[in-house]
């Protein structure tokens, strides 16, 4: 099976994995939490239609006392003249007052008189027996002090009944009390339509209970206090909530149904941003088979490497960053409150998604410096300024592995001739490397004058690097160390090799020792302006808090005053491959971030005997 097959099975696979979980994630996190909004939509929807049934019990409530408070009514009850009957009692009056029924008692809770209404046609109706035996003598609905009054729903044989009481006082609220006026009215089909029309929902008030005592199936897990909903397929949500009597017993189930229209908007969405994301990483794989298949066509030399990573790092860069993008707003907004395997597979597509386009970085780096088309700025710089924001971009990673990281400058003048963004890119691989391999102690940073050179060490108190792995340092997709660490493109050092060359320096193994450390080099030519008028070099970074301290063989040299600024198109280097991170580093003409490096450097704070000494001055 030929390379290129392989190359694009691995993609086929990573892009396929990754569409799969973020699909899974997707629906999991988004959905579900639309899904919660929905049904607290309906709920505050199912709570508002109990809402408005007690406005109809107040509004029937607010009617009484202009009757019951008055001393026509009070007299009534003593005398039971008929002249009151004729004149207030009329079946318009009830019409008017829209109530079903008025009954009149007495101080013994005995009926004095009662009346019964259809509202809408002015024909005198019965008095529902339920609402006699509600009224029987003994009562708690009749009052029998001037505070006694009732309010609520009553069940009939016909349709619910709203019931008000209250005692007959005189005008004036005094008493004695002399009986119980009450006001009742049906809960009628055209009642509920009218509550429907003010809260515009679909509402409907069902029994709660069959035959008076056993729930009805529709009062299932209800309560008085909050709704309970239901969905019935894909189109259809209801709402149910358990409403009581006057006497605090089940009576009815205010019942609403709702469109899921917020359930079927989320499907869709979804639906059509699965569909971007498979169209854009089937363009990005297509192009890039197309792009490939033309240029092993063309030559199948060593430029066919050269183009297809090239080509590669730029197409698949972007559906990558869509992947990585969208796997963070997941993990930031529902991570921390959904299940904990779902987190685990959404960071691992994260780490993973950030490692290839680390990967396809440094392919991209190793092919331009190959055919020789990557840009360098050359200019005189001091390569203390590049060491020392090193130092500081390292000192959060070297807490978390309890490292120091320090720059120890042996001159006060240290100007070279070099692009200081790249200068900046090899140390940052070189420290990152040691860092990787280092598991106490740290890594310091050593510059000086060497003849006609700068002279930049990186010693570190690692794992040392094995004889077998010495010999494939520098090389392309070398690794010089196995270990529990994440595999890496073994471009890292053959990229820092390339880029010194470039710039007319040598980069070499200095020293190794086992479980002691490793110290790398590299030299610079000295800048022809080295003698111009300078200051002392900045001040070393110290360790980040909680690093060890420093060996006392080891100490820093005192600092002088700080150098001369560097050249203003100097940039920080990226992170190494340790420490992913989506984000990629500015760069001028949008140059991937540095890769990390695959060697193992290891080294003792204080330098072992030089083994190496650099190559000669050009």
């Amino acid at each position: 099976m030929s390379v290129r097959i392989k190359m694009f099975g691995i993609i086929g696979l990573v892009f396929l994995a990754a569409t799969a979980i973020t699909w899974l994630a997707t629906v999991r996190l988004i959905q579900a939490e639309y899904v919660k909004i929905e049904v607290e939509n309906v709920q505050k929807d199912t709570a508002r239609s109990v809402d408005a049934l007690g406005s109809r019990v107040d509004q029937l409530a607010l009617k009484i006392p202009d009757w019951s408070s008055w001393d026509d009514t009070y007299q009534f009850i003593a005398d039971h003249n008929v002249a009151y009957l004729e004149s207030n009692v009329q079946n318009s009056a009830l019409q008017n007052l829209t109530i079903n029924f008025m009954l009149f008692f007495n101080a013994k809770q005995q009926l004095v008189n009662s009346v019964g209404v259809d509202i809408d046609s002015g024909d005198t109706i019965p008095i529902p027996p339920e609402l006699t035996k509600a009224l029987a003598p003994g009562s708690k609905l009749l009052a029998a002090t001037p505070d006694d009054q009732q309010r609520g729903i009553l069940r009939t044989s016909k349709d619910p009944i709203i019931v008000v009481t209250r005692p007959i006082l005189r005008t004036d609220g005094t008493g004695p009390v002399r009986g119980t006026l009450v006001f009742a009215q049906y809960l009628s089909p055209a009642g509920v339509a009218k509550i429907g029309e003010i809260t515009h929902l679909k509402v409907a008030y069902d029994p709660a209970t069959l035959d008076g005592s056993m729930l009805a199936p529709v009062a299932a897990g209800t309560s008085d206090k909050t709704a309970r909903t239901e969905t019935k397929g894909s189109n259809i949500i209801s709402g149910y909530q358990l409403i009581n009597d006057i006497y605090g017993r089940p009576v009815l189930v205010a019942h609403v149904e709702e469109p899921r229209s917020i359930f079927l908007e989320t499907q869709r969405t979804l639906l059509f941003y699965m569909l971007v994301v498979l169209g854009v990483t089937l363009a990005a794989v297509i192009t890039a088979m197309l792009m490939t298949n033309k240029i092993v066509r063309q030559d199948r030399t060593i430029k066919l490497k050269n183009e297809f990573f090239s080509i590669a790092s730029h197409e698949l860069r972007t559906p990558l960053w869509t992947i990585l993008g969208n796997i963070s707003v997941i993990k930031e907004r529902f991570g921390p409150k959904n299940e904990a395997k779902l987190t685990e597979l959404a960071s691992g597509i994260h780490e993973e998604a950030a490692r290839l386009i680390k990967i396809v970085s440094n392919f991209l780096d190793a092919a331009r410096l190959e055919r020789g088309k990557m840009p360098l700025k050359l200019e005189t710089i001091d390569i203390q300024v590049p060491i020392n924001a090193v130092v500081e971009q390292m000192q959060t990673m070297a807490g978390e592995k309890q490292l120091f990281v320090r720059y120890e400058p042996a001159s006060s003048l240290l100007h070279v001739r070099a692009d200081s963004e790249r200068v900046q890119q090899v140390i940052y691989n070189l420290v990152g490397n040691a860092m990787k391999y280092t598991d106490h102690g740290g890594i310091t940073i050593t510059a000086g004058i060497e003849g006609t050179r700068v002279v930049v060490s990186v010693i570190d108190t690692g794992r040392g690097i094995a004889p077998s792995g010495q010999q494939a340092l520098f090389k392309s997709f070398q690794q010089t160390q196995a270990g529990e660490e994440a595999p890496s493109s073994g471009l890292g050092l053959y990229i820092c090799k390339m880029l010194i060359e470039r710039m007319g320096g040598k980069i070499w193994l200095k020293s190794t020792v086992e479980d002691k450390g490793t110290t790398m080099a590299f030299s610079l030519p000295i800048a022809a302006e080295q003698k111009l008028p300078g200051s002392e070099p900045p001040a070393p970074i110290q360790p980040a808090p909680g690093t060890p301290p420093p060996k006392a063989d080891t100490a820093a040299v005192p600092a002088a005053a700080p150098a001369a600024p560097a050249s203003a198109t100097s940039a920080p280097a990226p992170k190494p491959e340790a420490k992913a991170d989506p984000k990629p580093p500015a760069k001028p003409e949008s140059k991937p971030a540095p890769p990390k490096t695959d060697v193992k450097p290891t080294a003792d704070p204080k330098p072992a005997a030089d083994s190496s000494a650099p190559p000669p001055a050009h």
